[in-house]
């Protein structure tokens, strides 16, 4: 009977156990931020998409938000031109739109108008990740309406 290990059983039990301990000392990233990264893009593109298609239709364009029943905050928009549907989206698990930190309209409302503008007033949209506790605030001025990021 032999004693010790062949050099295939060595190699293998070695990297076994460097796979083990980088996952150790390497911890898996929390992608949930880049959840959030990701919506406040998706929602800034969304937001000048809207203004985009007043301005150069000529017709005003609302942005409806979409509350959560149980919390009361906001878990995703409609699009909608007239009585024709664009679009409609939802955030991602554990992201949502703060109702109490945002001064969105009461009505979840947002209309861009003709002219570039959006009624009825300038706004700021917190989005949070509820897990992290992580912000990202998108705001949109008044006239020929800016949307900006911080």
């Amino acid at each position: 009977m032999k004693k010790g290990f062949t050099l295939l059983e060595f190699t293998l039990s070695i990297s076994i156990m460097l796979l083990v301990f980088s996952g150790l000392v390497f911890p898996f990233k929390n992608y949930s931020n880049i959840f959030l990264g990701y919506s406040k893009n998706m929602l800034i593109s969304d937001l000048k998409l809207s203004k985009i298609m007043a301005y150069s239709k000529g017709v005003e364009v609302t942005f409806a938000f979409i509350k959560d029943d149980k919390s009361n905050d906001y878990i995703g928009y409609n699009i909608s031109q007239g009585l024709k549907f664009v679009k409609k989206t939802y955030f991602p698990k554990d992201i949502i739109i703060s109702k109490s930190l945002s001064t969105i309209p009461t009505s979840g409302l947002l209309t861009f108008n003709s002219n570039g503008s959006v009624s009825p007033y300038a706004c700021t949209i917190v989005l949070i990740n509820k897990k992290t506790n992580t912000t990202k605030k998108i705001t949109l001025t008044i006239g020929f309406t800016r949307i900006t990021d911080k």
